[in-house]
Formats: structure tokens, C-alpha cells, sequence
């Protein structure tokens, strides 16, 4: 019974972690909570939220380079989770912060920017998404037969070196109408 009630209080906390924000938001637009209500206080759980989220990016930042295990050569190691794409991270995640602080500021009359400008940190994690795809959606897509055609030797005989280069430039499919 104990543990039945545990999972039964899990699910129900979790419930609540997700629904709280939406329902306060509705609440706060219905006038429920009151004429002097500050957006600032209704989007204390995101603040919550977020707290969290920050603390996450400094652990994974303060944890430094990712040490490589000794069943693999060094000359084959990469580091999976490089310290930029960690700080970048951060940063697009500071982006949203600072845009969901901005709102809250406006709409508690606070700042007197223009939406425009309350969009701006929004605008810019819109764009470091971009440019993060932007190599993915130039990749040509090529089938094996193309490159075997084109570099005359059967795909199996391609060496390691040469499918690397391949799959960076290149999407590699089976043929036309596969569903990759």
C-alpha cells in the first residue's frame, strides 16, 4: 500500500510541476487572482524551473572535458560533449531566460519597450538554431550507387577515412525511395 501510495504521489507531483504554470497563467488572465497581481509572481514556478535548468548547465560546464576511457585509442577519441557546444548551450538557454524575464517585465508594466524589442532574445535563439541546422539542410543527399559510381570502387571497399569524409558532406541512402 506504501508503495503504491509513493508512485500514486509521484505521478500527482508531476501533474502539478507541468499544469501549475498554464493554470496560473489562466487564472491571473481571468482576474482570478486579484487587480494588483504581478506577472512576475505568476511565473514563479518557470523561475523554479529555470533555477533548476541553470544549475544543470553549470554542473555539466564546471564537470570540464569529458575524460577519454582507456579502452579507446587516443588517436580515435573525440570528446562527445565539447566544452563550446556546453557554453552555447548556456548561452541559447540564457537567451530564453532573458526573453521570459523581458515579458514578465512588460506585462507588469515595468518596461516600456516595444514588443519588438521584448522579441529581440527570442529573435536570436531563432537565428543560433539556424545556424546550428543550417550545415544539415545544405547536405546533399547521394545514393550508394551515385558514390560508387563516382568513385568507381563497390561501397564495402571504402575506407574509414573515406566514409567520414562522405558522411560530412553527404546524406548517404540506400536509393531514391527509401524512407531515409
Amino acid at each position: 500500500m506504501l508503495d503504491r501510495s509513493k508512485i500514486f504521489a509521484i505521478f500527482v507531483a508531476i501533474a502539478i510541476g507541468v499544469l501549475i504554470q498554464p493554470i496560473l497563467v489562466c487564472l491571473h488572465v481571468d482576474g482570478a487572482l486579484g487587480e494588483r497581481a504581478s506577472w512576475m509572481a505568476t511565473l514563479t514556478p518557470l523561475w523554479v524551473w529555470n533555477a533548476c535548468i541553470l544549475f544543470y548547465h553549470t554542473r555539466v560546464i564546471m564537470m570540464g572535458p569529458i575524460p577519454r576511457p582507456d579502452s579507446i585509442p587516443e588517436s580515435d577519441w573525440v570528446d562527445p560533449l565539447p566544452m563550446k557546444k556546453r557554453i552555447l548551450s548556456l548561452i541559447r538557454f540564457l537567451l530564453v531566460v532573458l526573453f521570459q524575464l523581458l515579458v514578465g517585465l512588460r506585462l507588469d508594466n515595468v518596461l516600456r519597450l516595444p514588443w519588438a524589442l521584448v522579441f529581440v532574445p527570442l529573435y536570436v535563439w531563432e537565428l543560433s538554431q539556424l545556424a546550428k541546422k543550417w550545415s544539415l539542410s545544405r547536405m546533399k543527399i547521394v545514393t550508394v550507387e551515385d558514390l560508387e559510381v563516382a568513385l568507381g570502387k563497390p561501397f564495402s571497399q571504402f575506407s574509414q577515412a573515406e566514409k567520414d569524409l562522405i558522411g560530412s558532406r553527404y546524406s548517404v541512402v540506400p536509393n531514391t525511395n527509401c524512407p531515409e
